[in-house]
């Protein structure tokens, strides 16, 4: 209808007209794919129309491609908290890794075999400190 309406030549000067025109032909051949043959690829297919459908949605309202710009930004912004808190797991990961390690599989284990001394207990806890804090 909007090829009739605007010309071809109009229809395709558009760019969202061409994108919706590639989601429209991407389901198309996506329903005939899962009727026929119903494999990964035709499910990939139909999440992938699925996602570029929103995206088409999104595109069209003012009010929500706002919406998507903030969590896009909010997201990007983010990220660096996020893999902060990883460095800092996966940090404490190496120091536990680091300290008990040489408990061996199969041995008996019970307080007195991994902490040792409080001498022992006291190192841990200042080496956790500065991890945390940065001083190490």
């Amino acid at each position: 209808m909007k090829n009739i309406a605007f010309t071809p030549r109009g229809y395709w000067q558009s760019r969202r007209n061409r994108y919706d025109l590639l989601v429209t032909v991407a389901g198309v051949v996506w329903i005939f794919l899962q009727t026929t043959l119903r494999s990964d690829l035709s499910y990939f297919i139909g999440f992938m129309v699925v996602i570029l459908r929103f995206f088409t949605i999104t595109g069209k309202h003012t009010t929500l491609k706002m919406l998507m710009l903030t969590v896009g930004v909010s997201v990007c912004k983010s990220f660096f908290i996020i893999f902060g808190m990883f460095l800092l797991v996966f940090f404490y990961a190496l120091a536990g890794t680091i300290l008990f390690g040489t408990v061996k599989y199969g041995e008996g284990i019970g307080r007195s075999r991994s902490l040792g001394n409080r001498k022992r207990v006291r190192e841990i806890i200042v080496m956790v400190e500065l991890l945390v804090f940065g001083r190490f």
